[in-house]
């Protein structure tokens, strides 16, 4: 697992006059996770923040993006959110 990732996106995105191609997301703080999960009960809206968090991006752009773009960027996020967790008895 790595630490950043920079996102090519399948499909661009245009906001505030500016075309967004690409997004760099890096590996999520425990106060950024508590925030994007703070009184979220959905799922995906929790991913939108908390990717819109770790890009640098307003929610709005994150809630934009192409299903395959969304897809990538929150397995990215979620492998933190995963890792080193006990698998059971072995």
């Amino acid at each position: 697992m790595t630490d950043e990732l920079t996102l090519t996106l399948r499909k661009p995105i245009e906001h505030g006059g500016q075309t967004i191609t690409e997004l760099k997301l890096r590996e999520p703080t425990a106060e950024e996770i508590a925030t994007a999960t703070d009184g979220v009960t959905n799922g995906s809206r929790m991913h939108i923040h908390l990717i819109s968090i770790v890009a640098g991006l307003p929610k709005i752009v994150i809630g934009r993006m192409a299903a395959r773009d969304f897809t990538v960027a929150r397995n990215f996020v979620e492998s933190f959110l995963l890792a080193d967790l006990p698998t059971g008895p072995s």
